[in-house]
């Protein structure tokens, strides 16, 4: 199951709709949003996702965004139990699992130039794109 908020699009008038600079679809209509998708058990267990950098309560002393080159990526565990990770790509990402370690997998990533190259990810990143389905696509 995954719960997330969307936004369906309307600039009419309306006193139930909202505004939102920092979206894709700044106006309209917000809801909740239910998928089957692996990655949240209900009522005490597991999840994972983004998160945004300044959110409160993320543990300090992460890596500096100028420290890390792509693949590289920091981690660090709060005292309730959940792992936030920053990686870089090609921008950086910062995700956050109650269930998630530090194992890395290796990602294929095409270049400029045609050519690929295998780059070093946390396991949550390639399971949070495997898994991310039909709800973020619409953000």
């Amino acid at each position: 199951m995954c719960v997330d908020e969307s936004v369906i699009k309307f600039k009419g008038r309306s006193s139930i709709k909202q505004y939102n600079p920092m979206k894709p679809i700044e106006r309209g209509y917000k809801f909740s949003v239910l998928c089957d998708m692996s990655g949240l058990k209900l009522e005490g267990s597991l999840a994972w996702g983004t998160i945004r950098i300044n959110r409160e309560g993320l543990p300090k002393g992460m890596a500096s965004d100028t420290s890390l080159k792509r693949g590289d990526f920091g981690h660090k565990t709060s005292n309730t139990g959940v792992t936030f990770f920053k990686w870089k790509d090609n921008k950086i990402v910062t995700l956050a699992s109650n269930f998630y370690g530090t194992e890395t997998v290796q990602l294929k990533r095409q270049l400029r130039d045609g050519t690929t190259s295998h780059i070093n990810t946390p396991q949550i990143v390639e399971d949070y794109n495997k898994f991310m389905g039909g709800v973020n696509y619409h953000d």
